[in-house]
């Protein structure tokens, strides 16, 4: 047999093993044998990690720092050439902000529309059973598994870094418009407790809900010949 005819021979049985190994996996697996749920799993329980994001929109684009620890999120935001910092506490369902060099910092109820999602919180929300991978790729020399999935809000694009599930780029598709969210400088297991410190002289203001007065009742007035 030429050698030409025994490259043939071996090329055709790699493409039919490689065939035979993504029907047996099967097609959310990842290269190196993990699946989707097992990537993203990496990520769910995270809660200590530090990042810079960066979120891009209708061509303006707003950058933050961000240290996550427990149920503790400190987001540092600087837009206009102002920076402002938010202190959330779920535990306590509570947040405070103030402007870093000034001496009063205001606490308020914790709503619920107050704080961006981590990535983290991201990865809870990817359909396991919807999602689908596209491809691997490489961003800023992290490996990638590139996954995409559709909502009733738009279609989503995340790049998980593979080593610990974490988004590092998402896509957001929505109502013809895109919005981008790139996640950098990640740092796992770095934040301390004391990062959540207030600076010093600093000190707390309260902020106080004002009453809505009641409504006072409305006398019935009879009208002659109207029952």
């Amino acid at each position: 047999m030429k050698i030409s005819s025994i490259i043939v021979v071996i090329g055709a049985v790699a493409v039919v093993g490689a065939v035979l190994l993504i029907i047996i996996l099967g097609e959310g697996t990842f290269i190196g044998g993990e699946t989707v749920a097992e990537i993203l799993a990496k990520a769910r329980n995270l809660d200590n990690l530090s990042y810079t994001e960066i979120l891009t929109a209708e061509g303006l684009a707003f950058e933050a720092k961000v240290w996550v620890l427990g149920q503790k999120t400190k987001r540092e935001t600087t837009t206009g050439g102002k920076t402002s910092v938010m202190i959330v506490d779920s535990g306590k369902k509570e947040y405070i902000t103030y402007v870093p060099g000034e001496k009063i910092a205001t606490r308020m109820p914790l709503g619920g529309g107050e704080q961006q999602k981590t990535p983290p919180e991201e990865v809870k929300d990817v359909p396991e059973t919807t999602v689908e991978r596209l491809k691997d790729e490489t961003l800023g020399e992290k490996s990638c598994a590139v996954v995409e999935y559709t909502q009733e809000t738009g279609i989503t694009t995340l790049w998980l870094w593979k080593d610990n599930g974490l988004p590092i780029k998402m896509e957001i598709m929505a109502s013809g418009k895109k919005t981008v969210k790139e996640y950098k400088d990640i740092k796992i297991g770095e934040v301390k407790e004391s990062d959540f410190d207030l600076p010093a002289g600093v000190k707390i203001q309260e902020f106080e809900v004002p009453e809505i007065p009641e409504m006072p009742e409305i006398p019935e007035i009879e009208i002659p010949g109207v029952e």
